[in-house]
């Protein structure tokens, strides 16, 4: 990049160091990369934010918007899992007598997997808000829900397959 497309760097800092805007605000103003301000801010060893009477409104909308992105991420995550889940049982459904050992031993696998998966995922999804008890217990009957409705499933492919 020449000198005439450089961003200005002086008024990056300046606007990272006053602390009433985000970083991802300060990077879309001047063109920058999130990545390139992080390298830039690390090299020159800039100084750290200067708390200011906006911070306490900007570090909460920041915390908010990292909490949305956060919940996205678990909610794409969860329908990764269902995806998942909807493939196997149509692998099942679709091979009823022709599933070799190895094939089922490989879906037992996936869905252990799957289950270890969501155990972590419902740790992440923390938007039910109170204590680490009160959302592990949730978790708990979580899983459990999930396990008793994976049962239900693998019964009714079992039942469809017997009345083939």
């Amino acid at each position: 990049m020449d000198e005439a497309n450089s961003p200005d760097w002086t008024a990056v800092r300046v606007a990272y160091e006053a602390g009433a805007a985000t970083v991802e605000d300060i990077c879309r103003k001047h063109s920058v990369s999130p990545s390139a301000f992080y390298r830039k801010r690390k090299a020159e060893g800039w100084t750290p934010r200067r708390p200011t009477a906006e911070a306490p409104a900007t570090e909460a909308s920041e915390i908010d918007r990292r909490r949305r992105r956060r919940r996205g991420l678990v909610s794409r995550l969860f329908e990764a899992l269902e995806r998942q889940m909807r493939e196997i049982e149509s692998r099942i459904d679709g091979e009823a007598g022709e599933r070799s050992a190895a094939g089922r031993e490989r879906d037992a696998r996936t869905l252990a997997s799957l289950v270890r998966t969501l155990e972590k995922l419902l740790g992440l999804d923390t938007g039910s808000g109170g204590d680490a008890t009160e959302r592990e217990g949730a978790a708990h009957r979580d899983i459990e829900g999930l396990r008793r409705a994976l049962a239900e499933r693998i019964e009714r492919l079992a039942s469809s397959r017997a009345d083939e």
